[in-house]
């Protein structure tokens, strides 16, 4: 596993980048390290190519901001409530009692029919463990096939590393061209 990352971070240069909890969700590690070379620029003289800087790192912000908008078009509510919690720097008080609490069931009913999808079926959402469960026995083993793998791959939802310290990205973008050695693992058979 260390010869594998050390295979995919060898062609890619890596910058250390601190990031603060009390840094805006724009600001992302890129934004980051942008700011801090126009800082440098800025400090040695340089003011024409700080500006130039601060115009690409303007442009970066806006689609950072238009991205981070665009997955809250099919937020949970709860989700909702923890960007504009993330917006505010969690210092959002209101200071009068909002038209939202005084008329509960009004809200509730709203909330309701907004977060209500008529088409939603339980059978879709469990149809590939009910497929694999109706075809075997107990003790037959399933055995995924290479572009069903490639399909859970490409899948994989953003986070963090697992234990294998293998970034996400390397799966969804390379999804085709490992799906074969992944099927291959031992650990992508189930005894069911």
């Amino acid at each position: 596993m260390d010869l594998f990352n050390l295979l995919i971070k060898l062609p890619i240069p890596v910058k250390d980048v601190t990031m603060s909890s009390q840094d805006p969700p724009y600001v992302t590690p890129l934004v980051k390290s942008m700011l801090r070379k126009r800082y440098r620029l800025h400090r040695s003289g340089h003011t024409a190519e700080a500006i130039q800087l601060a115009t690409k790192i303007n442009l970066v912000i806006q689609d950072t901001r238009s991205r981070q908008y665009h997955k809250l078009a099919e937020a949970s509510p709860k989700e909702l409530w923890a960007a504009v919690k993330a917006t505010s720097g969690g210092k959002y008080r209101a200071c009068y009692t909002p038209l939202i609490l005084q008329d509960r069931e009004h809200a509730n009913k709203y909330f309701a029919s907004v977060c209500y999808d008529p088409e939603y079926s339980v059978d879709d959402v469990l149809c590939f463990v009910r497929t694999l469960t109706a075809s075997c026995n107990s003790n037959r083993r399933i055995v995924l096939l290479p572009y069903e793998v490639e399909h859970l791959l490409y899948r994989i939802k953003p986070s963090s590393p697992g234990l294998d310290n293998i970034p996400r990205w390397f799966f969804h973008n390379c999804s085709y061209e490992i799906a074969e050695v992944v099927t291959c693992r031992p650990y992508f058979e189930f005894i069911l």
